[in-house]
């Protein structure tokens, strides 16, 4: 059985963690996994990076803040055949060195790369680390990297629908917010690289409007301070 490694930026709500866990699932019989989670900023929205952990157990890894060198020493010991990040190495480097990444990208690698970008405002221009191939979660995303020439392929998210159980006056009701006035939801990080620039919008275009936002995720007290 082929050993896969994911790397991902962090596991906190939002599209990526859901994805990763999806893919997880739906692999986990197909290879010996791992995954290490290069910072760990989840605060207490944890829901998806605790089935994370139950499905992996020792296979998973949390890199300290300032040892972030520990995902070569992790790499070397597992000698993986294929290794996922779940977002481009230019994105993990806010903060952090590039020595890792550099050592992760070597030429004499004997493992496959793979990436996926989540994120719909990465410069294409600004890559300097490519994977063998690309995974894209959208046809619109995979058509911005053309000009690289570098093998992609679009493996959407699985939605799996599920019938309404409730009213909107039942739903209303049970989360005990006012069925008189649209709701608005946003789940997932509320940061500038993400939709806040939307949000910001919507909010002034419905100012004079009886709307009420609800936020679920780390930084949504972001909203109320700007």
């Amino acid at each position: 059985m082929q050993k896969l490694v994911f790397i991902a930026p962090h596991l906190s709500t939002g599209g990526m963690p859901q994805y990763l866990l999806k893919k997880v699932e739906l692999l986990k019989d197909e290879f010996d996994i791992y995954l290490i989670e290069f910072a760990q900023v989840s605060a207490k929205y944890v829901v998806q990076r605790n089935k994370l952990v139950a499905l992996l157990g020792e296979k998973f890894f949390s890199l300290p803040d300032k040892q972030k060198d520990q995902m070569v020493d992790i790499i070397k010991s597992i000698q993986p055949d294929i290794v996922h990040l779940e977002e481009h190495p230019e994105w993990f480097l806010y903060q952090y060195e590039e020595e890792p990444f550099r050592w992760l990208y070597r030429e004499s690698r004997k493992y496959k790369i793979l990436e996926t970008c989540h994120n719909s405002v990465f410069d294409v221009a600004k890559k300097k680390f490519m994977p063998d191939k690309f995974i894209f979660v959208s046809q619109g995303q995979a058509h911005r990297y053309d000009a690289l020439q570098i093998p992609k392929e679009v493996v959407p998210y699985p939605i799996d629908p599920l019938p309404r159980t409730h009213t909107r006056t039942e739903a209303c009701e049970q989360l005990n917010i006012d069925p008189q006035i649209k709701h608005i939801l946003n789940v997932g990080l509320f940061t500038p690289d993400k939709n806040q620039k939307f949000l910001f919008e919507l909010a002034k275009d419905t100012q004079h409007l009886p709307v009420q936002f609800h936020f679920v995720g780390n930084q949504a007290v972001n909203f109320k301070e700007y």
